[in-house]
């Protein structure tokens, strides 16, 4: 039998599960706008090994921690890891759950809560592992 060359594996996510009660604290009430149910509740990620190397979708820009984060998690099986923001979606920013609460216009564009960022790097570091695994069955 032939070694795998080409893999994919696709998993849905909600950011959208860790969406805020209450806006960012810093923002002043004036400029507070109410998205409710007009952000998506959920956004592809796709993960492709080509032999050693894999790649990583993500639908929006990831914060450079949780970038490095998954390609931390991507050495322990792949030569390269690499991560493609903007892809098959655009859902603002990812940020780390400290850098959440900073006033900044990323922060701003983060849409989805202090854990959004973490949800979207826990889901692509999970493709990795599945890719990395052994497929079993036919």
């Amino acid at each position: 039998m032939k070694p795998e060359i080409i893999r994919w594996e696709g998993k849905s996510v909600s950011p959208n599960r860790s969406a805020p009660r209450s806006p960012l604290r810093w923002v002043p009430r004036a400029a507070r706008i109410g998205l409710g149910r007009a952000l998506p509740s959920a956004a592809g990620l796709i993960a492709v090994r080509i032999g050693g190397t894999a790649w990583v979708t993500v639908p929006g820009e990831l914060q450079t921690r949780l970038g490095l984060d998954i390609k931390t998690a991507g050495r322990r099986s792949f030569d390269e890891t690499f991560v493609a923001g903007y892809s098959n979606d655009y859902l603002g920013y990812f940020l780390t759950r400290e850098d959440y609460g900073r006033p900044s216009y990323v922060a701003c564009g983060s849409l989805f809560g202090e854990t959004g960022g973490e949800i979207v790097r826990d889901a692509a570091v999970e493709l990795l592992g599945r890719l990395a695994a052994p497929r079993t069955g036919g």
